[in-house]
Parts: C-alpha cells; sequence; structure tokens
C-alpha cells in the first residue's frame, strides 16, 4: 500500500525470511516522491544487503529517468507493473524500459484483477503475473471467480510464468489453499500493514482492528476497497489524499484493506505474522 509498503516494513518482511515489496510513496497528483523512494530502497539495501524485493510501480513511474536510475543502481529481484494493461503511456518508451529492465537482470511481473479477461493480453516478455482476488484492498474486480480458479486457469494456459496469489490472505489455512492451487508465492497487504513495524498509526492500525469487512466500501473511478473515515474532497484519481490522511488518523480519509481485517485481533511483529502463515507448509 502506498504510504505503508516502506523500508521498515520491508526490512522486517526480508528478515523474516519471506520477499517483501516496496511501494514508491506517492504524492499529490499521483506523483512519486522520488527523493523518499532512492532513501527508502537505500535504507533496506544498506541494512539487508539483498537484491530480494518487489517494487510495485504505475507506468508512468517506470518511465521517468530518475526511478529508472534507482533501479540501475539496486537492481530489485522484479518490477511489478500495476497498470500495464491500462495506461496510456509511450508504447516504445516503455518497450526500452523494459529491456533495459532484463539486461540488468530484473524480472517483469504485472498485477491482473481478472485473469479471464486479461490473460490473452499480457505480453510475452513477463516473467511473472499476480493475481489480485477480489477479497484483497484496493483496486479489484468486482465479479470473478475465486483465487484458486483463476489460479488453475492460468497454470493451464502456462507452466513457464511464476505466479502469485494476492487478496483476502490472512491465515496458514489460505496460504497453504492457494500454494495447493498452484500458486508460486502468496502474497499478503492488509495483514502487514497492521503489524507493529507498519508505518500507519497506532490509531489506524485500531481503528481497523475493531472494524469488519462488511463495513468496508469500493471507492473512487478504480472501485478501490476501503474503510471510509471521512469523505475526502478533490481527491486524485487513486485517492492519494485521502490515503494520506487516513493511514494518520482515523478520523479523517480511508486506507485500503481487504478481508484480512476480519481475521486481524491485535498489532502484531511480521516475524510472528509470518511464523503462523507459515505453518501449515
Amino acid at each position: 500500500m502506498n504510504r505503508v509498503s516502506d523500508a521498515v516494513l520491508a526490512i522486517a518482511v526480508n528478515n523474516s525470511g519471506c520477499c517483501p515489496s516496496l511501494v514508491p510513496y506517492k504524492i499529490e497528483n499521483n506523483n512519486i516522491d522520488k527523493s523518499k523512494f532512492e532513501q527508502d530502497y537505500r535504507d533496506f539495501f544498506t541494512a539487508t544487503q539483498s537484491h530480494d524485493i518487489v517494487i510495485a510501480l504505475e507506468v508512468e513511474g517506470l518511465l521517468d529517468r530518475d526511478v529508472m536510475a534507482i533501479l540501475a543502481k539496486y537492481k530489485p529481484k522484479c518490477v511489478e507493473l500495476l497498470d500495464l494493461q491500462e495506461h496510456t503511456c509511450d508504447p516504445n518508451k516503455l518497450r526500452v524500459a523494459i529491456i533495459t529492465l532484463k539486461k540488468l537482470g530484473i524480472a517483469i511481473s504485472v498485477k491482473v484483477v481478472n485473469v479471464y479477461r486479461q490473460w490473452h493480453s499480457l505480453p510475452e516478455y513477463i516473467d511473472a503475473v499476480t493475481i489480485k482476488g477480489a477479497d484483497g484492498a484496493g483496486r479489484v474486480a468486482e465479479r470473478v471467480d475465486s483465487l484458486e480458479s483463476q489460479l488453475c486457469f492460468i497454470k493451464q494456459q502456462s507452466r513457464r510464468l511464476f505466479v502469485i496469489a494476492s487478496g483476502g490472505v490472512s491465515s496458514a489455512e489460505d496460504v497453504k489453499l492457494l500454494i495447493d492451487a498452484g500458486a508460486d508465492m502468496v502474497s499478503v497487504g492488509t495483514i502487514f500493514a497492521v503489524s507493529s513495524e507498519s508505518s500507519m498509526s497506532t490509531a489506524t492500525k485500531e481503528k481497523i482492528i475493531s472494524s469488519s469487512y462488511s463495513q468496508v466500501e469500493k471507492i473512487g473511478t478504480a472501485k478501490q476497497n476501503a474503510l471510509v473515515f471521512a469523505k475526502t474532497e478533490n481527491d486524485d484519481t487513486n485517492n492519494t489524499l485521502g490515503l494520506g490522511l487516513g493511514v494518520k488518523d482515523p478520523s479523517a480519509g480511508h486506507v485500503y484493506v481487504g478481508r484480512a481485517i476480519d481475521n486481524i485481533t491485535e498489532i502484531r511483529p511480521v516475524a510472528d505474522i509470518v511464523k503462523d502463515l507459515t505453518s501449515q507448509l
């Protein structure tokens, strides 16, 4: 989640034996705070000396010269493109950026919310796909089959792609079910956002814990799953202003959450969360 997936959380996830993600901090009008992005990445690399991290970006961010320079310097394991099939950027510039990343040994992943609709338009150059189920936080499909069904479909279509399952994961049973269904990796979001190491305020974490998935709304044109504290006027298309307010204080704005909130009962360290999630593997 923007404003939450930072260096401190990434370091904690790495130290727990998992592959973390880093989402560049967004400011108004969906622009990346490039100095904070570089600082977060530098802090992560200094602490871990690891390249095992996923950088989640929109295509417009990837095409930024300064962002590309940061990626070239630290060489993450993977760049995940969040809007590959919706962007309006120059396809030739994107092709050059992808070639550059590939030459650096950086894998390319794409996030999809409906694999049946989006499968045939996925480019051949991708190495991995993240299937985000309808129970996840943020942008999801409104009507789609279960994650297990989508996993079975994509495994039938391709044996080459590395497949990540995401959306609503909060228990060891969820993780085992998705791995057994064919996922190579399982991604979690909401449950880490409420961890001890998350930069989200304690008050907001406690508000999430006391809430339920039945209170989640779909907000904005992207229909993002969110727990809304108060409506934010004149927000951008990614609801960035409201998110910035919500992660600091549950009296304003909103936070993106998924069905996992129904299984979160306390604020816990990442290491304890990971130990529980992997206990049936």
